[in-house]
């Protein structure tokens, strides 16, 4: 009997160390299951903070391609607009002398009216000009000038005095209002 229960006994150790071991068994399941759940919720934290910093780093992306390209377009709109408006001025210019055949001797005639009562002592002005400003300026030095296109300049007191009243002259003080204008008419014709 002794045998017996010595067996018995060992047999119950047996279940007993089994269910032990079954039970730390079941433990470290459980601490596992516990580890990977809490790894796999770092996981899904770690890859929304991913992909928010991702679509952030997307978006300020975006952001910063988009203002480089609104900057690019508003430096290539400038240039063109600046090209234009050379182009205009050019051919403003080259018209200039179109407008002085057109007006004949009234337009020194007229440009002489504007001028102030001085004694002038020097004038300036085209070649072709150069009867008729005799004529409007008998007491004057009349200087020719074939760089002018149209008008004159007038000295009085030594240089003291001195009026630009050539086209090209009064083209370019009246041109950044009219460019203005001609700017304002292109953009508003634009699709």
């Amino acid at each position: 009997m002794h045998v017996t229960d010595r067996e018995r006994m060992l047999d119950h150790l047996r279940q007993q160390g089994e269910a032990q071991i079954q039970g730390l068994w079941q433990q470290a399941r459980e601490q596992i299951r516990l580890e990977e759940e809490a790894m796999a919720q770092q996981l899904a934290t770690a890859r929304q903070r991913a992909e928010g910093q991702n679509s952030r780093k997307a978006e300020e992306f975006v952001q910063l391609t988009l203002l480089a390209a609104k900057k690019k377009a508003g430096a290539m709109r400038t240039t063109a607009q600046d090209t234009f408006a050379q182009r205009l001025w050019s051919r403003a210019m080259t018209l200039l002398p179109q407008l002085v055949e057109s007006a004949g001797e009234e337009l020194l005639a007229r440009l002489r009216q504007e001028l102030p009562p001085v004694n002038w002592t020097k004038v300036t002005i085209h070649p072709r000009d150069h009867e008729q400003a005799q004529a409007l300026f008998p007491q004057a030095e009349i200087v020719d000038d074939p760089s002018l296109l149209g008008g004159l300049v007038v000295a009085a007191e030594e240089g003291r005095i001195r009026i630009n009243n050539t086209l090209s002259k009064r083209l370019a003080i009246l041109w950044p209002e009219q460019l203005t204008k001609i700017m304002a008419d292109v953009r508003q014709e634009q699709p």
